[in-house]
């Protein structure tokens, strides 16, 4: 929402490396209405955010899953990620998959993925990312 914009532009400069200022600076002026920005709240303060892009009518995208740096290692991203289906279920009823692209190096995030019940759907595209998928049904 319009009121974490500020919360979001603190976290830039002070602990996010210089792709990551990147991106929050891509979703703070992101005008396209298939996004669907979500923020991750721990007590009152915002620690990351991911977006829920319209791919269709059915399937939605998770992208730009993010925790402040100050927050990672403490099992918010795993904790996030169990919820994201009953979360999208409840707030997104018309979709029934989720998909997301990972990257083939990164074992951590691809490990969390497959603990929630992602799957693959192919070994490695031409980005060396790994296609994955969630039914919410």
């Amino acid at each position: 929402m319009h009121k974490d914009i500020p919360i979001i532009k603190e976290m830039s400069p002070k602990v996010l490396q210089k792709d990551e200022i990147s991106l929050i600076h891509y979703v703070l002026n992101d005008k396209n209405i298939a996004n669907n920005y979500q923020v991750i709240v721990l007590n009152t303060t915002i620690i990351g955010f991911f977006n829920l892009f319209n791919l269709d009518e059915k399937k939605l995208s998770l992208r730009c899953f993010f925790i402040d740096r100050k927050h990672q290692n403490k099992g918010y991203a795993s904790q996030t990620l169990k919820h994201l289906k009953t979360y999208v279920k409840k707030n997104f009823p018309t979709f029934i998959e989720i998909e997301l692209n990972v990257d083939f190096n990164n074992k951590k995030a691809y490990s969390s993925y497959i603990k929630v019940g992602f799957q693959e759907e192919n070994k490695k595209n031409k980005n060396n990312e790994i296609k994955m998928q969630l039914a919410l049904f």
